[in-house]
Formats: structure tokens, C-alpha cells, sequence
């Protein structure tokens, strides 16, 4: 049972595009991810959203600190309560991916409230482990609820599992109605069809790469990457490594090692002109920390004050 779910979950994150980081978050123990570890650490206790979602991923890999799922679990948990639909998964993922903390039922829970906030990746499992009663207790309802949201949010992820439940003696636009209107909409066979387009132009795109590398005019010309050299308080950026000068007459290799930090930084920089979601202030407004006296649509007004305005308008 655990398996297939987790075979899921991994081919689920191959896709999934809540990461803003993008890059892969590793192990590192040097002392600009250790700094980066503390600064996280202080944005996630002002109570940022975001800031707890990546202290748990420097936890889950041990990233200037040492590897602690069960800390990246409690990062996870409290972003998720701030709305970070990217928290959400990743908990959920947890909870299904690591032995000492396999709990489906919280996995579930997370995955509900990722879904709600329009995550088809969690869309999908949630309709896997609803499926097949060898995963989880089975419930066609919600097998329809998940999959056709799924299948309308991100079509190309979800056909492969759509086309085992379509082809199983389950299916029927009675049993599931909500994903036999989805599949009326976008047809299965439309999107075969933009798929195959897509890997076309993919292939293309690569042949004639191949080709401009094999040509004498880019043979003829080096490209030099250079890392952002602005700089910020808040956190240090992390140096590009450089080869020993090279012989004369040979290329220098720089290789650029800080994408990661860089990314970091610009995350960083952002919070520090927001306001942490876990203090923020229901007031009556959309203006965090702004009460309803403090603005016009709230504001209290004399009602014979009131009458002489709307008079005059009139």
C-alpha cells in the first residue's frame, strides 16, 4: 500500500511547482547556508508564511543545519496553518514519504487543504488513495471530486491516472459525474494531442540546439555567467567558485555555485518588505495591520453628517 502511494508522491514531485525555489535544496554545512539557516530561523519565528516553508526544507535536507524531519514536519505545519499551499504538500508529503512519521490520515488533511487552494498535484494523489481500497478506505464520491479538479487544473498530469479509472469497470458518468463533465469539456484524446505537440516542439528545440553547437560560429564564441553581485544586510550571498588561473592559452572555468542563494536572498529581500502572515490582524480591511478606523470604508461617520452628504449628491 505504502509503495504505490509512495511511487506516487515521488512522481508527483517531479511536476509539482509550489518549490519557488526551484532549485534543489542540498546538504550543506558551509558557513554562508549555515548564516542563511539563522536568518530563516529569525524570519520564521516573526511568523512569515513563506520563511517557515523553507526553514522546513533547510531541516528536511540539511541545509546549515543538521537533517531533521521531525523540525522540517513542524515548519511545514505551521506555514501550512498561514495558508502556504507549498507547506501544505510538503507536509502531506511527509507524513506519507518518511517511515517514522506515515500517517495517511494527516496526509490526507493536508492534501484536502492543498487541493482546496487549487494544487492539482495533491488534487491527483488525493484521488489515488481514494481509488483503490488497498490504499485507503475507497469513496468514488471523492475519487470525482479530486480527479475531475485535477484533470481541469492540470490536464497533463492527471491523464495517465485518468485513463486507468476511465478503462476500469468503476467508471461511469453516473458513478462519477463531476469528471465525466471535465473529460466533455477536454476530451482525453485533446489532450494526447497537445502532449504530443508539446514533445514535438520539445524535440525540435533540442535538434536544433544540437545543431548551433556543432557550428563553427558557436564554436567561435565563449559565454561568461556571472552571478548577481548586488548585496543585502540581511544575508551574505555565497561566492562564485573559481578555478586556479588556467594556462596561457586555455580557457578559465568559472563555475557558478550560488543560483540557490541567490534565490534566498530574493526571498529574504521580499519578506523583509511584507508583513508576517502570523501576526497579521483581522481588521475589516485588506491593509495588514490597518484597522477599520483607519480607513475610509470603515470609518465611523455622523449620521446627520451622512444625510447632508447623500442629499447633496442627490
Amino acid at each position: 500500500m505504502k509503495n504505490v502511494i509512495l511511487t506516487t508522491i515521488l512522481l508527483m514531485a517531479s511536476t509539482a511547482t509550489f518549490n519557488s525555489n526551484a532549485v534543489e535544496v542540498t546538504a550543506c554545512s558551509e558557513a554562508d547556508c549555515v548564516e542563511y539557516f539563522k536568518q530563516y530561523k529569525i524570519y520564521a519565528k516573526r511568523g512569515y508564511a513563506d520563511a517557515m516553508t523553507t526553514l522546513g526544507d533547510l531541516y528536511a535536507n540539511g541545509h546549515g543545519t543538521d537533517k531533521n524531519v521531525k523540525k522540517a514536519l513542524k515548519q511545514y505545519r505551521r506555514a501550512a496553518k498561514y495558508g502556504s499551499v507549498e507547506a501544505q504538500y510538503k507536509a502531506a508529503s511527509l507524513y506519507l514519504l518518511e517511515e517514522d512519521y506515515y500517517d495517511i490520515k494527516s496526509a490526507i488533511k493536508y492534501l484536502k487543504m492543498a487541493a482546496r487552494n487549487k494544487a492539482a498535484e495533491a488534487s491527483l494523489i488525493l484521488s489515488i488513495i481514494y481509488f483503490n481500497e488497498k490504499h485507503y478506505e475507497q469513496d468514488l464520491g471523492e475519487v470525482d471530486k479530486w480527479l475531475s479538479m485535477a484533470y481541469k487544473l492540470k490536464p497533463a498530469i492527471a491523464i495517465e491516472f485518468t485513463v486507468q479509472v476511465v478503462a476500469s469497470n468503476l467508471y461511469s458518468p453516473t458513478a462519477l459525474p463531476l469528471l465525466a463533465k471535465a473529460l466533455e469539456r477536454t476530451p482525453l484524446a485533446q489532450v494526447h494531442s497537445k502532449l504530443a505537440r508539446q514533445q514535438t516542439n520539445k524535440t525540435d528545440a533540442v535538434m536544433a540546439d544540437s545543431r548551433d553547437h556543432n557550428s563553427p560560429q558557436h564554436g567561435a564564441t565563449s559565454m561568461t555567467i556571472k552571478a548577481n553581485s548586488s548585496s543585502s544586510a540581511t544575508a551574505p550571498r555565497r561566492a562564485a567558485r573559481v578555478s586556479p588561473p588556467a594556462p596561457d592559452g586555455e580557457m578559465e572555468v568559472i563555475s557558478v555555485t550560488s543560483r540557490l542563494h541567490d534565490l534566498f536572498q530574493a526571498q529574504l529581500d521580499h519578506l523583509n518588505n511584507t508583513y508576517p502572515e502570523q501576526h497579521a490582524v483581522t481588521t475589516g480591511t485588506k491593509i495588514a495591520g490597518r484597522t477599520c478606523e483607519e480607513t475610509f470604508k470603515c470609518a465611523e461617520m455622523d449620521k446627520l453628517v451622512f444625510e447632508e452628504i447623500v442629499g447633496k449628491m442627490n
